[in-house]
């Protein structure tokens, strides 16, 4: 498996994955996100994508925001509810920061950082 979730004590889901991530494994990394915080009741997410191979087209990049509005709403959790922080590797972060603003722009409370701590910082904040 190319990537984990697990709970950690202080109050988040840290994600971390490390592989190639296509569509196929991104839309199972969303089940098995979605799945998580269903099961432990925790609305926040730390996702260390320093090690990921992002091979998604715009396009599927484009929509993982209402595929995660979709999935979410299936639990009776709207995204609007989550907080993530995703880390993201120098070489891939303006998908990711693409990713950010098309989050920001269906209402979802999402940061893209290349910095641990400060990704950890900002989810705990409030």
């Amino acid at each position: 498996m190319t990537h984990t979730v697990e709970y950690i004590e202080t109050g988040y889901l840290y994600v971390i994955y490390d592989g190639e991530l296509n569509s196929a494994e991104a839309e199972t990394l969303l089940h098995d996100v979605a799945e998580a915080v269903e099961n432990r009741r925790c609305l926040r997410l730390l996702g260390d994508f320093r090690k990921a191979t992002l091979t998604l087209s715009i396009d599927m990049v484009y929509g993982v925001p209402n595929l995660l509005m979709k999935l979410f709403a299936d639990t009776g959790k709207y995204m609007y509810m989550l907080k993530r922080a995703l880390v993201a590797s120098e070489e891939y972060v303006d998908k990711y920061r693409f990713f950010e603003t098309v989050s920001i722009n269906r209402s979802q409370n999402v940061r893209v950082f290349v910095e641990m701590d400060k990704a950890r910082e900002w989810l705990m904040a409030d």
